[in-house]
């Protein structure tokens, strides 16, 4: 006989599983959960195999079993035998470590040494326990370190910051005629978003997040001028190219100016970054902003329609941009570096934003 489904919200998942909603949403990310979405609220339901799974997760966790492998696991590429068998190697290496750790600092205190004196501490550092260990504590005290609202906003202000001088400069060395004469080029770079947006869906590595970003922030431009010469006469400002060209400089300009004065509008009052609907005003004034100034300086080349949809279209683009920044407020005390470089990527990568907001980019930002 069929179970009838219980539908769950995440704070009653966390409550009942023991797993902070960062990490059920990391789960979800790497594929190992598969959430409905309300088709009235677009909130994520978990339901009661969802809630089964996270308490296979944790324990399998807690005896240290890579989130890959339960991946793997799940998908049948690795069966739980293996991955305990892998465990257990791997605890053996610990051990051998754990001893050597042992003895140096049962030396140490013989010795009583003291912090001036550490450095006479013999620690034969090229043997492969130590060489290993020292990589993953090293690489723990960077993206591990909790960040403050204020650190953490920091941090994804200068990324994105960073990208969108990276698009204008992308954008305004690109010929105005060029993607017309040589369209293969403007088809290769929105491949490459579309490339960019995949191995973001499948990587949590925080270098390979920072990669993607400066990588889209180079490609996404060209792919937006390329949609709009696809698109021809009578679309956005497609009339005329250098019309095209200069739209695309003046959005990225308009990120850029608006990211400043969310940012520092952040440290001046705790509400900005924290409501939604500021963000989201702001984003709309500034669109307005770069309709006026397109009408200004294109008035003779562009028609009334064109100059509406052009608007809108910087509308959608500077909404997906500050509402993922502000939910990614929602709860910044759970978070570090990782998840700085990850929302700045997700708010270069406009596309991934906007896929994530229908649902079909599971991903950490967008909070439910």
């Amino acid at each position: 006989m069929e179970r009838r489904c219980h539908f769950m919200k995440i704070k009653d998942v966390e409550k009942q599983v023991g797993i902070s909603k960062a990490n059920i949403r990391f789960y979800e990310e790497e594929g190992l959960i598969h959430p409905a979405r309300n088709q009235e609220n677009n909130y994520r339901e978990y339901s009661e195999t969802d809630v089964e799974q996270l308490q296979e997760i944790k324990k399998l966790r807690l005896i240290g079993i890579p989130v890959q492998e339960i991946k793997d696991i799940y998908e049948n590429r690795l069966t739980l035998q293996e991955a305990l068998s892998h465990r257990l190697d791997e605890i053996e290496k610990e051990e051998r470590t754990l001893k050597e750790t042992k003895l140096t600092c049962q030396k140490a205190l013989k010795s009583k040494l003291d912090i001036t004196s550490i450095d006479q501490l013999e620690i034969e550092e090229e043997k492969e326990e130590w060489q290993v260990r020292l990589a993953i504590l090293l690489k723990e005290d960077i993206v591990q370190k909790k960040l403050s609202r204020d650190e953490m906003n920091n941090e994804i202000a200068c990324f994105f910051i960073a990208g969108t001088i990276l698009s204008v400069i992308s954008i305004w060395l690109l010929p105005k005629d060029y993607i017309g004469t040589h369209l293969y080029v403007g088809l290769i770079s929105l491949a490459a978003v579309v490339g960019l947006l995949i191995i973001g869906t499948c990587s949590a590595n925080m270098k390979v997040h920072l990669t993607l970003l400066l990588l889209g922030a180079v490609v996404q431009p060209v792919g937006f001028f390329t949609i709009g010469t696809l698109m021809g006469r009578g679309y956005i400002v497609c009339r005329d190219t250098a019309v095209l060209k200069q739209y695309v400089i003046y959005l990225y300009g308009g990120a850029f100016i608006l990211a400043i004065i969310l940012w520092m509008g952040s440290k001046l009052n705790r509400y900005i970054l924290n409501k939604l609907w500021i963000s989201m005003l702001a984003s709309l004034i500034m669109a307005g902003v770069i309709a006026q100034m397109l009408n200004q300086k294109y008035d003779h080349l562009m028609a009334t329609g064109e100059l509406i949809v052009g608007f809108l279209c910087a509308v959608i683009y500077l909404v997906a941009v500050s509402g993922t920044w502000t939910l990614a407020n929602a709860d910044w005390g759970k978070y570090n570096r990782y998840h700085a470089v990850y929302t700045s990527n997700k708010m270069i990568n406009v596309f991934a934003t906007i896929f994530n907001a229908a649902g079909y980019y599971s991903g950490k930002n967008w909070r439910r």
